[in-house]
């Protein structure tokens, strides 16, 4: 601050500290009365002198530390329906005037109904299975909300619509009934549309209880027209949090009313496939793909292998992985007939959701090189015929692409040691064998006469002589 007059002036320095206060417990999501035990934990990271709880708008802990707080859940408010738990750091703020640093909303529900989803995700265009228990009951209603709510694009934007002859108008809410048989129910192939909006879907499961109406106050047994009793309700403007509690005010949350409510979630994605890395792949040995999906089970996937030679598609389908959060699925290759190089590896499912990496086949570290030579053998001399000739030079090529191996490594001598051998194998090998026509003492006649003429002059005439 500076005086004009005097021009006198002071500062003084300020840390600004940046702070979340946030909620770490409960969960925003239902929990069963007597069977769950919900904990209120919290903090603001130590900024603040207090902070200031209330569930339900009334004060439940004025004084809790601004570190960390954990409390159990008050028995006073272990009561069905919706519950919303607010925080103020005081004094940054003011639980009298301000809006609270952090607020979550749970449900709590009456045991006695269950819920579950065959997956934890599905692909567009493909289906899931909702399954639970209902003991007692004969049949319970489903509800499913678009992560936009009933402004979104549901798993069936025009159910509702259809099912009130036009008078409700909700795209993101599909309703459907299910029967309950020795307590246990089940919907089979709930159809994904390639169309609909992704994110989490809430699912609501309910039954109305054995006084066979919804509540204690709508007088009916259908919901949709229970949800939108005493007034008229515009569902397509509410988002998933409001149109739930709407349900629970209708429903479990009446007093005296006997309904049951499960509630599940599923998440919609767009469908995909995905390989995993794969390393160098030696020359002969298998190759093998794998990746992981979100597609179904059972969802064909064609996997090649293109590069210096092309390698049979293979055709796998979509297996679970108990390992894994997503679906798998993987293929082998024979790399005997194949040739080193980079090769190009596509994934590809029914819908053209498709993945490519690549892999590079090498040579083999140790390869199996025959270095053994025939055992020469006395032959009669003719001349060498093509094959013998192939026969040779393809030799030769092995033993020079061998020498390129880097797992065999020979000096200059060596080479030339080898190609000595193979000179003599190739001299000795195209000598003509014995026919199997020519009488013996014909053959060692020849071999004599031969002799013969390698004497010595002289002592060919002193032969003579006798």
């Amino acid at each position: 601050a500076t005086e004009l007059n005097t021009e006198s002036y002071d500062k003084i320095g300020v840390t600004i500290k940046e702070f979340e206060a946030k909620f770490s417990s409960p969960a925003e999501k239902w929990y069963y009365i007597g069977k769950d035990n919900i904990t209120i934990k919290g903090g603001s990271g130590g900024v603040g002198d207090n902070i200031t709880i209330k569930i339900d708008d009334a004060v439940f802990k004025r004084d809790a530390d601004v570190d960390s707080f954990e409390y159990d859940w008050p028995e006073e408010y272990k009561t069905l329906g919706m519950h919303t738990i607010k925080m103020w750091v005081l004094p940054l703020s003011n639980p009298e005037r301000d809006p609270a640093d952090d607020s979550v909303t749970i449900i709590l529900l009456r045991g006695g109904l269950t819920a579950e989803v065959s997956a934890d995700y599905v692909a567009r265009g493909d289906e899931f299975s909702i399954e639970g228990t209902a003991p007692g009951r004969n049949q319970v209603d489903v509800l499913t909300m678009a992560p936009k709510g009933g402004g979104g694009k549901g798993l069936d934007a025009d159910d509702v619509s259809t099912e009130t002859r036009g008078d409700l108008n909700a795209p993101g809410i599909t309703h459907f009934t299910c029967s309950v048989d020795n307590d246990k129910y089940k919907k089979e192939k709930v159809k994904i549309s390639k169309d609909v909006d992704t994110g989490t879907y809430q699912i609501i499961v309910l039954n109305y209880g054995l006084d066979k109406v919804w509540g204690t106050k709508t007088g009916t047994n259908n919901l949709l027209e229970a949800m939108t009793s005493d007034y008229r309700i515009d569902l397509a403007t509410k988002t998933p949090e409001e149109i739930l509690a709407i349900l629970v005010d209708k429903t479990v949350g009446q007093p005296g009313s006997d309904d049951l409510m499960g509630i599940t979630k599923i998440k919609v994605e767009n469908g995909f496939v995905q390989l995993d890395d794969i390393e160098d792949v030696p020359l002969g040995s298998e190759l093998k793909v794998t990746g992981v999906t979100n597609r179904e089970t059972g969802t064909p996937v064609v996997i090649t292998a293109e590069g210096p030679t092309k390698l049979k598609p293979q055709i796998v389908t979509v297996a679970a992985d108990d390992k894994k959060e997503y679906n798998k699925f993987e293929a082998s290759f024979g790399t005997v007939a194949a040739r080193i190089g980079k090769y190009t590896v596509t994934a590809v499912d029914n819908d053209e959701h498709r993945d490519t990496t690549t892999v590079n086949l090498i040579l083999a570290e140790e390869p199996v090189i025959n270095k053994s030579l025939p055992s020469p053998v006395p032959t009669i001399e003719e001349e060498p015929t093509n094959e013998s000739i192939n026969e040779t030079a393809a030799n030769v090529t092995l033993l020079s692409e061998a020498m390129k191996q880097p797992a065999i490594k020979l000096t200059f001598a060596g080479f030339v040691l080898i190609l000595a051998l193979v000179a003599v194998w190739f001299i000795v090998s195209t000598r003509e064998k014995p026919s199997a026509l020519i009488p013996q003492h014909k053959v060692e006649r020849r071999v004599e006469r031969k002799k013969l003429h390698t004497l010595p002059r002289g002592a060919q005439n002193r032969r003579g002589k006798r």
